[in-house]
């Protein structure tokens, strides 16, 4: 019984995500990258486009903390076969479906003929409730309460930052939004074994 027990142990410990280094790497991106389009932005009455800049900024931010999930994840799950293997590439595929439509949506937008003030919100908001989203479903699908509680936070966050236009959304983002994400890392390092 002592044996069985030690492996199944082992085998949880290896399979394990570890949750504090995904939150951690994401709430720097959001915090560093959304922070800098906002202070690029911050200066100016009227809305225009960040320069390009604040965009590399923030492009590297969530390249880094993509690389770091991608590689995370990567370890907790090699070898891993079966319906939960399957789940999970058909979970990252609704990450790019979604991401794609949110880009398409921003575009037809663009093209109506819309400011530059509803591109930016349309572009910032977009793919924030899709994180918001995917948080929300990856939650309830694998029982992860941090996971689920993340997503209800940063779908709040959003619906009020809207409200506040988009220089501020940027601001808000980059503080609930990527403090968000901190918190949760602090929470998972504490409960995590």
């Amino acid at each position: 019984m002592d044996l069985i027990q030690d492996t199944r142990a082992k085998a949880t410990r290896a399979l394990a995500v570890d949750g504090g280094r995904l939150y951690g790497a994401w709430g720097l991106a959001w915090l560093l990258g959304f922070g800098a389009i906002w202070l690029s932005v911050r200066a100016d009455p009227t809305y225009r486009t960040p320069p390009a800049w604040a965009f590399v900024v923030l492009g590297v931010c969530l390249a880094a903390a993509l690389a770091i999930s991608v590689l995370t994840m990567d370890r907790a799950r090699h070898g891993v076969t079966g319906p939960s293997s399957t789940w999970r590439k058909w979970y990252g595929w609704a990450w790019v479906v979604s991401f794609t439509c949110v880009f398409l949506l921003t575009a037809g937008v663009a093209h109506a003929g819309a400011s530059a003030a509803v591109i930016g919100l349309v572009a910032s908001a977009g793919p924030v409730l899709v994180v918001s989203v995917m948080y929300l479903v990856g939650g309830s699908l694998w029982h992860d309460g941090t996971m689920f509680i993340i997503g209800a936070w940063l779908a709040l966050t959003i619906g009020v930052a809207v409200l506040f236009g988009t220089v501020t959304f940027d601001l808000i983002l980059a503080i609930a939004g990527g403090g968000g994400f901190v918190m949760a890392a602090l929470y998972d390092r504490h409960v995590s074994p």
